[in-house]
């Protein structure tokens, strides 16, 4: 039996809360390949998710002043002086574009990922998959051009829509970008319309979600799972609560998450008069969202795009909600509609429409058939099209390519 191909991914930073599509895909692929893990820098969360923390003794977190980073820069530097002095440049070039403070990001990320092709080069990596097309892409990209190791990457969301540095780059060169959309596969083939772009999705593990009849879930329970971040759009969900409670007198919601905006929506309850009726339960692991959806009557993400252009790709949240027989709501933004189509597997609003929220609320809380025929239709989208297992896959059989 052939020795298994070495993957490398690289993801800006770990843990990430909001990200254990990361952890369940590099997981589910590790059965296949010889899996390794950077994160450009090491965050200050605690790894919440089972998954997480047994992913986390493997990660690598290369320091930008590590003298293994010095002598890497003086090995490119002398054996491949004229590449590595391009690819800098080029970075720099690409960055300036925007901002000078992205420039000086992304020349941190440059000094990280010369460390790692050296890394990389003597321990004979096969591939190098990046998990987002901004930073992490940039350093496989740069990992490609001192090592000439193949490359790919998964584009998200505000990867594509906020300082794309060098993305016509990145996609011309990769061996093939994944796109977890059609919308997304259309934005990245206008920069570079030759190249290999595949929509893969982030899929769910299908067995951790289980299926349960909708007279066993609590009446009138509206739970949201979100990082608490403008996009998200809490307040215009607080709002849709507030104008739903005087109809149905019943209803609680419950947020799942943690972010910036938490005092912004504890005010924005207490002035709509729901503070008693919403529940920030903050971070909460996998297994806990899990238990909170199996109860759940209905489930909201009201996404919408911020004026920077930040916005959503495909939530993963809102794929384990329809994996578990849940009933959702979400906004007609990016790639949403290609998950929820309109009611099919879903019920759609315009973003930042709280009265519209609030009514497709009531419809779903109020008309049991609608909200079980819909959550039946999603299950089956969600297993044909965005099951972990089939999507991991199908990147398998990508990254495998000879």
């Amino acid at each position: 039996m052939s020795e298994r191909l070495s993957v490398l991914y690289v993801v800006t930073r770990f843990p990430a809360v909001t990200e254990t599509f990361v952890v369940n895909e590099w997981l589910a692929l590790a059965e296949r390949f010889r899996m390794q893990l950077v994160a450009l820098r090491r965050s200050g969360e605690a790894p919440v998710h089972p998954e997480t923390a047994r992913v986390l003794p493997e990660v690598r977190f290369p320091r930008v002043a590590a003298p293994a980073t010095i002598a890497a820069h003086l090995h490119w530097l002398t054996r491949r002086p004229r590449v590595y002095l391009s690819t800098l440049a080029a970075v720099l070039r690409g960055a300036l574009r925007y901002s000078a403070m992205e420039a000086a990001k992304e020349a941190v990320v440059f000094a990280k990922a010369v460390a790692i092709a050296r890394t990389a080069e003597r321990e004979r990596v096969d591939r190098v998959h990046a998990h987002f097309a901004s930073h992490p892409a940039t350093a496989a990209w740069v990992i490609h051009r001192l090592t000439g190791i193949p490359f790919s990457f998964t584009a998200h969301a505000n990867d594509l829509f906020v300082a794309p540095v060098l993305l016509d780059r990145k996609v011309a060169d990769a061996r093939a970008v994944v796109a977890l959309s059609e919308y997304n596969r259309d934005l990245l083939l206008a920069s570079a319309p030759a190249a290999r772009v595949e929509v893969i999705h982030c899929g769910v593990d299908l067995e951790r979600h289980v299926r349960r009849e909708h007279a066993e879930r609590a009446a009138d329970r509206v739970v949201c799972v979100a990082s608490l971040h403008p996009k998200k759009g809490h307040t215009d969900l607080i709002d849709a609560i507030a104008l739903l409670a005087r109809r149905r007198p019943g209803v609680v919601l419950e947020l799942v998450g943690e972010g910036p905006e938490r005092e912004a929506i504890e005010r924005r309850a207490r002035e709509r008069g729901v503070a008693d009726r919403v529940a920030l339960l903050g971070a909460r692991s996998s297994d806990d969202v899990r238990a909170r959806l199996a109860e759940a009557s209905a489930f909201a993400l009201p996404s919408v795009r911020l004026p920077s252009g930040r916005m959503e790709g495909i939530p993963v949240a809102l794929m384990e909600a329809m994996a578990s027989d849940v009933p959702v709501i979400a906004t007609r933004l990016s790639g949403i509609p290609e998950l929820v189509q309109h009611e099919v597997t879903g019920l759609l609003v315009e973003p930042q429409d709280p009265e519209g929220l609030a009514a497709a609320l009531e419809r779903l809380l109020s008309d049991e058939a609608l909200a079980g025929r819909l959550a039946a239709e999603a299950r089956s989208l969600v297993e044909r099209s965005f099951s972990l297992e089939a999507e991991s896959r199908r990147l398998g059989d990508l990254l495998a390519e000879p």
